[in-house]
């Protein structure tokens, strides 16, 4: 900052005060900035900086003369969009690394089959005896002869199956896991002007 008598000075000549840029170095281009990572200043040495971000970004325990730097440590950053209530203050913070999938259900719908049911051949014929009217013939019965059946007669039966057996739709039932919720990342270290 100039120090010229009558001189207006401009703190944010060089960057805007309470402005983040993503850095790409472990060190600092300058004694103005500081890593976003939640460090705790006093109000009375960045006495601008408080002014533009105030106590948005304290976590609990602070004293009435200190505020804290937002900790963008392992964050990704989103707009303020007031219409979405995930997005809608400045410094809200949410979301997870890891996607749990919850308990959850299926129902059975459709109507059970199983295809087309056949014989085949058809007609077809079974093998049976004729000892029962033997039997009635030797104890003395009189048997109608025009009925009387054959001996035996012998074919062949088979069943077959066509089509493509359902029992309707049906999805897993009650299944619960983890995996991961990242896109593809790039990892900078993002750098607040303080002063």
């Amino acid at each position: 900052m100039s120090t010229v008598p009558g001189e207006v000075v401009n703190p944010d000549a060089d960057g805007l005060v309470g402005g983040v840029t993503l850095w790409m170095s472990d060190s600092l281009p300058s004694a103005k900035y500081m890593f976003v990572e939640g460090a705790l200043l006093t109000r009375t040495d960045y006495s601008l900086l408080f002014s533009r971000i105030g106590t948005r970004f304290n976590t609990g325990g602070e004293a009435a003369t200190a505020f804290r730097l937002p900790n963008g440590k392992g964050k990704t950053f989103v707009g303020l969009d007031p219409a979405n209530v995930s997005f809608d203050v400045i410094g809200e913070t949410g979301g997870t690394q890891a996607a749990t999938m919850p308990t959850h259900g299926h129902a059975l719908s459709g109507a059970p089959g199983v295809g087309t049911l056949a014989v085949s051949p058809d007609p077809h014929s079974h093998t049976y005896n004729d000892q029962t009217f033997a039997a009635f013939a030797a104890a003395g019965a009189a048997v109608n002869t025009v009925n009387t059946l054959p001996t035996s007669n012998t074919g062949t039966t088979s069943l077959s199956i066509t089509g493509a057996p359902s029992i309707g739709t049906l999805a897993a039932a009650d299944v619960t896991g983890s995996g991961n919720n990242m896109p593809p990342y790039m990892v900078l270290r993002p750098i607040i002007k303080v002063l």
